[in-house]
């Protein structure tokens, strides 16, 4: 092998992120390692990984790893050569194997794999209560659209099977009573851990509690490759009447604002058709109802394409996408870093009313209105 060879070789196995993937361990502190040309690898590992003199990574660490979400603390965000950087902790699956029986958790390491990560774990080992979760809420986000049943865009809606939701959201959550049940919640088996044994929502439970339909098209929002993404923000900025460079920074901050939304299509010179002004206000609907994210007050981008024709959105199994978001939000919020919890939150209250009713708010039948 010629020399050419080699050099290429070992600049290969120095700069490849990739290789150093697959060799290193997350730990709590970085390390840094140089070659001989002064090229730098930032590795996270407990155990010692090595730069051997033909470029190769030492050590038998099998456990990989992802420095792509990473991020540097304070002012070491720029590379400096000699010194060492330390890497905000951030938590990943392989942290939160289970590789043993837990003390006060499960025996078994097969079935609650991710159960290091648990906030029960967190609790058991660290003796240490996160507190109540804050509930995301957006009731006061539907308000923004005057609803009269006489409107022409408001028959439109009405049509679609979804007008109904404004009027099921509770307007204030019980947080302690949701936190509870949050940390009995399993994600690996989508279920909650009770003393009496295991429960679950259903679809029957979701059909019957937000009135929503169980057979139809499955809702999906695929990834986009990037003409596709183009020409969705090219739609929104058509619907909207906004610039195509307003809707792709707003896309990259999360979504586009429901006051936004409101204000482009209610305007005091409306020109838009009465289509437009549901599509405005069905996305509006389902991120303040049933998809709702941690954003506060954006409408993701994704949800535009389910209500390009408002005379098909009854069509979707509206239910099965509302059961698997509120079971994906429930995962996130059972982990122990989580302060928040996203998702249908009046979905999981009522049906905690529903199968408990000593939780149930207790109604004063002396109480009179001033």
């Amino acid at each position: 092998m010629t020399n050419g060879s080699k050099n290429r070789l070992q600049n290969r196995a120095i700069t490849t992120s990739a290789r150093a993937k697959r060799v290193a361990r997350r730990s709590s502190q970085g390390r840094e390692t140089q070659n001989n040309n002064n090229q730098v690898v930032r590795i996270e590992s407990d155990n010692d990984v090595e730069l051997g003199n033909n470029g190769q990574l030492g050590n038998n660490t099998q456990n990989t790893t992802d420095f792509q979400d990473e991020e540097l603390d304070g002012n070491n965000d720029k590379e400096q050569p000699g010194k060492k950087c330390t890497w905000k902790k951030r938590p990943r699956t392989f942290d939160w194997q289970l590789t043993a029986a837990a003390p006060g958790g499960p025996l078994s390491t097969e079935l609650l794999r991710g159960y290091c990560g648990h906030v029960a774990c967190d609790i058991w080992e660290n003796n240490h209560e996160r507190g109540c979760l804050v509930i995301q809420s957006r009731t006061q986000a539907l308000d923004l659209f005057e609803f009269d049943a006489t409107n022409a865009w408001c028959l439109l809606v009405k049509s679609t099977g979804l007008s109904h939701l404004r009027n099921c959201v509770f307007p204030h959550h019980n947080s302690p009573l949701i936190s509870a049940f949050v940390e009995r919640w399993h994600p690996e088996i989508n279920s909650f851990h009770l003393p009496f044994g295991e429960m679950t929502i259903t679809l029957h439970d979701v059909s019957l509690i937000m009135g929503l339909p169980i057979d139809g098209i499955a809702v999906n929002h695929p990834l986009l490759q990037k003409g596709q993404r183009e020409s969705l923000f090219k739609a929104i900025s058509n619907l909207l009447d906004i610039e195509e460079d307003q809707v792709i920074s707003d896309h990259s901050r999360g979504g586009i604002k429901l006051p936004e939304i409101r204000e482009s299509l209610l305007k005091d010179n409306n020109k838009f058709s009465v289509d437009a002004i549901a599509k405005g206000y069905l996305v509006s609907l389902l991120a303040s109802t049933l998809f709702i994210d941690k954003t506060t007050d954006r409408v993701s981008t994704s949800l535009f394409p389910l209500v390009s024709d408002p005379v098909n959105v009854n069509t979707y199994s509206w239910a099965s996408s509302t059961l698997a978001f509120l079971y994906r939000e429930l995962g996130k919020a059972s982990r122990a870093g989580c302060k928040q919890l996203a998702g249908p939150s009046t979905l999981l209250e009522a049906w905690i009313y529903e199968y408990f009713p000593m939780f149930r708010p207790r109604v004063n039948s002396n109480f009179s209105p001033a």
